[in-house]
């Protein structure tokens, strides 16, 4: 999903994937995004980039190691995948087996049209719910006004009518044209300001979060640095996409619930590479983590810091299950919280510190 451009790739797309067909206007179909995992391949020749060292990615006894293998990555409490038709087949029985533990899942692209559905959408999203891995949508994005966006919400719930996704529906913003700084039609006509992009989204998101669903918004670092700058943006969890090498982490500043690491990971049961992502459970960002009410009573207290201790411990215990039926999901961002854990008389580090190894170490 992370189109990271150099010149010569540039001109190797331009004639295979941005001018075919040779316009994208509203009403008519867009090309399938390209396979990125081809891409990150040719890139890796031309950058020179190092393969994917043994022990990448995996979960050790410190935490999620980063591609060099060492590099604990801070505040990582699992690990996923997100795939699309791209994949092609996918073994989910050994996906799970391989410490997979949740995945997101394209659903389309573009406008509202029967074929710019995913065609591996209802594969993976019934093998998912059949083994119990949580999973999220994503649909990658065409859009250069409020019209093209409705029709893209439209297309996300009219394919996942059916299906019961936990993690959010994403919104894929990085389509560009002749690497302008927004979304442009093939002729090069659009040129969409900040502004135009959050109501772009805003569209979207509205549409999605009035379904019953949680929006939610996927960019490239450099997108979020610079285009996705509008405010607007804040009322949505934020995917960030950012392959550094070797050992380096996610930069981004902001706050973020999801990071793609990679696209060019290998996961049992998952032909070729495939995208890596980790979620930050506090939220990772600059904005530091909110403190959450768990036990919904107006207050936060040690109350709340041993209902935190004991999600920790207990992934899917009883503490989590009530907490459940009270209608708060811990992954949602109405619980995304740093308690005073150690009962030190603060809210810091060590307690999120205390939180993340306490989950390492009862994670199922």
């Amino acid at each position: 999903m992370y189109l990271k451009r150099t010149l010569g790739v540039l001109v190797a797309l331009a004639l295979s994937v941005v001018l075919a067909p040779a316009t994208a206007l509203a009403g008519e179909h867009q090309p399938d995004p390209l396979d990125h995992a081809a891409l990150a391949a040719q890139q890796a020749g031309e950058d020179g980039l190092a393969p994917l060292a043994e022990g990448a990615w995996q979960r050790s006894d410190s935490g999620y190691l980063a591609e060099d293998a060492a590099t604990i990555i801070p505040g990582a409490l699992a690990k996923g995948i997100d795939v699309s038709s791209h994949q092609g087949w996918i073994d989910w029985d050994a996906v799970k087996a391989d410490g997979i533990t949740f995945a997101i899942i394209r659903c389309g692209y573009g406008g509202d049209y029967s074929d710019q559905d995913d065609a591996f959408f209802e594969y993976n999203a019934s093998e998912c719910e059949r083994l119990g891995i949580p999973y999220g949508i994503y649909l990658y994005s065409y859009a250069y006004n409020t019209d093209m966006a409705l029709s893209e919400a439209e297309h996300v719930l009219r394919v996942i009518a059916g299906y019961h996704p936990t993690y959010p529906v994403y919104y894929d913003l990085e389509y560009t044209y002749d690497d302008a700084p927004a979304g442009n039609d093939s002729g090069n006509n659009v040129n969409m300001s900040n502004d135009e992009l959050a109501e772009v989204a805003a569209v979207f998101c509205q549409h999605i979060a009035a379904a019953g669903y949680t929006p939610a918004i996927y960019a490239s670092l450099n997108w979020w640095n610079n285009f996705l700058t509008d405010s607007a943006f804040d009322q949505w969890e934020r995917w960030v996409a950012q392959y550094p090498w070797p050992g380096d982490l996610c930069s981004y500043q902001g706050e973020y619930r999801v990071w793609q690491a990679a696209s060019d990971a290998t996961v049992a049961g998952v032909s070729g590479n495939v995208d890596i992502d980790f979620e930050y459970y506090p939220y990772r960002g600059g904005a530091g983590f909110t403190r959450g009410d768990l036990n919904l009573n107006g207050q936060v207290n040690i109350v709340d810091a041993q209902l935190a201790w004991e999600l920790a411990r207990n992934w899917g215990g009883d503490v989590w299950c009530e907490v459940r039926a009270q209608g708060v999901a811990w992954t949602d961002t109405t619980v995304k919280f740093l308690v005073d854990v150690n009962e030190d008389g603060q809210l810091d580090a060590s307690d999120a510190l205390a939180i993340q190894s306490a989950a390492l170490r009862g994670w199922r």
